[in-house]
């Protein structure tokens, strides 16, 4: 299942906001006949856009082994094995970023809070949200369309690869256990 992140108009108008802003300062730097210095500025706020494009998400999909986040430079797998739980959640009022963005081209990198800790983000739009957390603590606050049947894809998933991995733990005991009572009957006799 692939869901596309939808951003929020505020992450629209604040982009739009940068673009104007730079295109006026563009303008101004066209008018005064600065060549040096339009070109200069220009480089710098192309890498500067790119930069931010280049991680901003773009689409989420689960499969049967993972839960993966796109964005235009690469995609995060997380491994459906090592979800703990997964919850629609809202994003908390008290959350700082670290580093990423906060309404740029959605919100992506590493955000904290004092209700939930330390967390990574991609969504674009706060009613959109759901939370993923792993079995070693890590916690990652996505956000797509029709959240609610990405939340129950994830957990039927999960299921799956619970079972599937129960049953391989279950296995590799039962062989351990054939192995240790073979060493067992040998030293006897």
């Amino acid at each position: 299942m692939r869901k596309t992140v939808d951003v929020s108009n505020r992450c629209f108008a604040w982009s739009m906001m940068v673009y104007v802003l730079v295109f006026m300062i563009a303008y101004g730097l066209i008018q005064s006949h600065d060549i040096v210095s339009l070109y200069v500025f220009g480089g710098v706020m192309m890498l500067f856009m790119a930069g931010f494009l280049m991680f901003a998400p773009m689409w989420i999909e689960v499969d049967d082994r993972e839960l993966m986040v796109y964005s235009s430079c690469g995609f995060k797998c997380i491994p459906l094995s090592e979800v703990e739980s997964v919850r629609r959640c809202n994003v908390p009022a008290d959350s700082r970023r670290v580093c990423g963005s906060s309404g740029w081209f959605g919100y992506w990198g590493l955000f904290t809070s004092a209700s939930t800790g330390d967390y990574r983000a991609a969504y674009g739009r706060r009613s959109q949200c759901f939370m993923v957390t792993l079995r070693n603590g890590k916690r990652y606050i996505l956000g797509c369309k029709d959240v609610d049947e990405m939340v129950a894809s994830i957990k039927e998933r999960c299921a799956e690869a619970g079972r599937e991995r129960i049953g391989v733990e279950s296995n590799l005991s039962a062989v351990g256990v054939v192995i240790k009572t073979s060493r067992q009957s040998l030293r006897k006799e």
